[in-house]
């Protein structure tokens, strides 16, 4: 196939659902551009609807040999893909959630990084991510520089674009899954699906570690008690989801009530479970937002300021936790909020998504 226009896409990719649904969505929108990606070789595999995806292999030998030669005689970094992967492109994509955030010690030689990666002389675009958490202003004065530098800065939240409201290519849309269009049915059951995560990866976090699974534990079997089925969904392997599954499975009383989706690289292994579903329970940030496309109502579990900004953001006004306070949380409370089934209309949030492509879609269809 021929195609009009050649795109080379940075992203996380670690099989995190969320961010995968973003190459996913971002590959669908555009079936005549051809995108390149140089990430692990199991990215060939990720279901898109339009093979349109030209993954190349960081661990191939010749990659990895040729990376380090460059650096150590002509101290250039990322030669294979800003040279070879990257070459002849018309431009390049960042899409991803919480890539700005500062990290003691690590973030300036990551900012590198992202800076030398860049094809040389091309528009670049950031869709969809956040900004933040952060500790100092120079954090902020050295990702102003960089990002005065990028055609188009598009945010998910009104929160970081305030932070750049200075800079002109600085503009917020709703998050970019609220793009996403659901084309297979599937049947609604007496179910519940729970979206976990391990709490004590994170060190602001770990000390609610054991509450947090306790109490998802404890409203599963009330959830089994009063006669729902409870699916425990793990979004990505490689930031330990499925071990916090593991833990609250071992736990449930009536484990012929209780089933396990693990996410590893199929989309539909996600989707699925939550279409099938009366209620959510996120902890995950795009559990919550994959419930509203959904129609599904959803208790959010706040876990980081990126999922607060949001709720406020778009006014939802239904039952929510911060993790801090999960002890507290009334299960009689959940049971109640899974029959009542009140749910968010995400109509607004849906078509103010599409926002998130204007920039990309003017440069991309012209």
């Amino acid at each position: 196939m021929e195609y009009s226009k050649k795109v080379i896409i940075y992203a996380y990719t670690e099989f995190n659902f969320g961010d995968d649904m973003f190459i996913k969505i971002l590959c669908d929108r555009y079936p005549n551009v051809e995108f390149v990606m140089y990430t692990y070789p199991e990215y060939k595999k990720l279901d898109l609807n339009k093979q349109n995806l030209k993954v190349y292999s960081c661990k191939n030998p010749f990659s990895r040999g040729f990376n380090l030669f460059t650096r150590v005689l002509l101290r250039k970094l990322n030669f294979v893909e800003r040279y070879i992967v990257a070459k002849n492109v018309d431009c390049s994509v960042y899409i991803c959630g919480s890539l700005f955030v500062q990290s003691e010690g690590t973030w300036e030689g990551y900012l590198d990084y992202t800076k030398d990666r860049r094809p040389k002389d091309t528009p670049l675009f950031l869709i969809g991510a956040n900004f933040g958490p952060y500790k100092d202003d120079i954090f902020v004065t050295k990702h102003r520089e960089l990002f005065e530098t990028y055609t188009d800065v598009c945010f998910r939240d009104e929160y970081s674009a305030n932070i750049f409201s200075d800079l002109k290519n600085v503009r917020h849309a709703c998050d970019v899954v609220f793009t996403f269009d659901n084309k297979t049915p599937f049947e609604e059951k007496k179910q519940v699906a729970l979206s976990v995560m391990d709490m004590s990866r994170k060190e602001d976090l770990k000390e609610y570690s054991l509450a947090y699974i306790k109490k998802l534990t404890d409203i599963s079997n009330a959830l089994i008690a009063e006669g729902y089925d409870v699916n425990l969904v793990s979004f990505c392997k490689h930031e330990n989801d499925e071990a916090a599954v593991e833990q609250i499975y071992s736990c449930i009383e009536n484990k012929n009530k209780a089933i396990k989706s693990l996410y590893r690289g199929k989309l539909n292994t996600v989707i699925k479970a939550f279409a099938e579903s009366e209620y959510v329970i996120a902890s995950r940030f795009h559990a919550m937002i994959l419930a509203f496309v959904l129609k599904k109502p959803v208790l959010p579990i706040v876990y980081s300021q990126k999922t607060q900004h949001v709720i406020d953001d778009i006014g939802f006004d239904g039952l929510t936790v911060k993790v801090e306070d999960i002890e507290s949380l009334d299960v009689n409370a959940v049971t109640k909020s899974v029959k009542e089934k009140r749910v968010f209309d995400a109509t607004n949030q849906i078509a103010d998504a599409q926002r998130q492509f204007e920039k990309l879609d003017e440069f991309l269809n012209k």
